[in-house]
């Protein structure tokens, strides 16, 4: 009889150790808390306005996440957006 595995946390990381184990053959089950997967990339609503539940993004130089993205069709998906980092001091903005 072969090994069963169980993966817990529906983030990102737990997705990806579940389809990698899975894709070795094993029996997996995903155990996720929340109501939906995603972990921290995902959102949630407060008063009629969606959220993310953290701060998050994905660069182009995001390479291995940038690569299970396109391994499971998802990177058609995605906005490529120019970004700015500032912070604000002394009431400026810089």
């Amino acid at each position: 009889m072969g090994s069963r595995w169980c993966v817990l946390g529906g983030g990102m990381l737990g997705m990806t150790l579940a389809l990698r184990l899975r894709q070795a053959g094993r029996d997996v089950t995903l155990i996720e808390a929340a109501p939906d997967l995603g972990g921290l990339a995902g959102a949630w609503e407060i008063g009629g306005v969606t959220w993310d539940k953290h701060y998050h993004v994905t660069l182009l130089s995001d390479a291995r996440v940038r690569a299970v993205l396109t391994e499971l069709d998802l990177d058609r998906h995605m906005v490529w957006n120019q970004t700015l980092t500032g912070f604000y001091t002394g009431a400026k903005h810089y």
